[in-house]
């Protein structure tokens, strides 16, 4: 039932949209930002990605800000390791072939942009060991800031965030975390979810693309970097 009510809203939402982006006019290359929506089966139900944001007290989807002359691509994947503690090393040329989708952020007119990979289920509690890991190594060395904006881990749901689903754009989504514990998931998590249903069925019909664990990065120059789990393509 809950499925057939965010259709539906969807479809309002859609209408409304088409009206407001007659009235913005928006470079398509103007990108500002971009991140990597992962999604699994988590005790055979279809669940996304989050890490608990420690300044907001929120969770999100990582992605972040685009750096200057910065390739989407490669700011996904940037993103998507430093919030998860080096915990998944995504090649951004892997990006370049898989589905996305374009957000306008109202605020700032910029686009965000989304790329969707449907993986198998890593062991998300490495996490805590890099962690720690990073929380030594800090004593010791510089570790770029980047790496020490999440404190949290976990899956969300998709029954559970269309259940929860909201028509608004002007408010983050309270829902459950996998454990069932209530959070809120950030607007621009929400719209991008919200919005994509399309591409996430298409994958989820599809064989998940198989995750390579290695216990440190040997191919990195960096020290801390070698020290740290991680799955990778």
């Amino acid at each position: 039932m809950y499925v057939h009510k965010y259709l539906e809203a969807k479809r309002t939402y859609a209408k409304l949209k088409k009206i407001h982006e007659r009235y913005i006019n928006i470079p398509a290359d103007n990108i500002g930002g971009a991140g990597i929506v992962i999604i699994v089966q988590l005790h055979n139900k279809p669940a996304v990605l989050i890490v608990h944001n420690k300044l907001t007290n929120k969770w999100d989807i990582p992605g972040g800000k685009i750096d200057p002359d910065e390739n989407p691509t490669v700011t996904a994947s940037r993103e998507l390791r430093e919030e998860t503690k080096g915990l998944f090393k995504i090649s951004h040329n892997i990006l370049k072939d898989i589905p996305f989708r374009d957000k306008i952020n109202p605020d700032t007119q910029h686009i965000y942009r989304s790329y969707f990979m449907y993986t198998t289920l890593p062991i998300i509690e490495f996490y805590y060991d890099n962690l720690s890991t990073l929380d030594i190594r800090a004593r010791q060395t510089d570790i770029s800031s980047s790496y020490f904006e999440t404190d949290e881990i976990d899956f969300l749901y998709l029954d559970q965030f269309y259940q929860d689903i909201t028509i608004s754009k002007s408010v983050d989504l309270y829902t459950r975390r996998s454990n069932e514990s209530p959070i809120i998931l950030r607007r621009r998590d929400t719209a991008i979810l919200r919005d994509s249903h399309d591409i996430i069925m298409k994958l989820l019909k599809t064989q998940p693309m198989g995750l390579k664990f290695a216990s440190g990065d040997t191919k990195t120059s960096i020290s801390y970097l070698k020290e740290l789990k991680c799955y990778w393509l």
